[in-house]
């Protein structure tokens, strides 16, 4: 996207700062475990740019194709969710705005599951 942004700012005669890239270096501690119940640990929000790599999720559940089977974004596995796949709920799915677009629908499914694991508390 830089690339078409740079030429659009420089045909509009715009003028505008470069942009900054502050780099700095990280390297976290290699974890090869997580309880996640212990940790506190509810949530997980992988994002991972736009390659569908999904190997690492031990769960069988990509199809013959390769493709993360699901209705939109809910997949069969219980707790496994998806935001921004090709043709999600749309064609704008995998774009820029996929997720705004999406992600209402998708947090009420979350929203529903996770109250049907709730455990049910007796009236008093």
């Amino acid at each position: 996207m830089r690339p078409t942004i740079d030429a659009y700012i420089a045909r509009a005669g715009i003028d505008a700062p470069p942009a900054a890239l502050d780099r700095f270096a990280f390297d976290p501690p290699e974890r090869t475990e997580l309880h996640l119940a212990r940790a506190g640990v509810s949530t997980i929000i992988w994002a991972t740019g736009y390659d569908l790599d999904h190997g690492w999720i031990e769960a069988a559940v990509a199809d013959e194709h390769g493709y993360q089977r699901h209705t939109g974004g809910v997949s069969p596995i219980p707790g496994l969710f998806f935001l921004g796949l090709l043709w999600q709920r749309g064609q704008p799915s995998a774009s820029l705005v996929g997720p705004q677009l999406d992600g209402p629908s998708l947090v009420q499914a979350m929203s529903a599951e996770r109250d049907r694991r709730a455990p049910r508390r007796r009236a008093a």
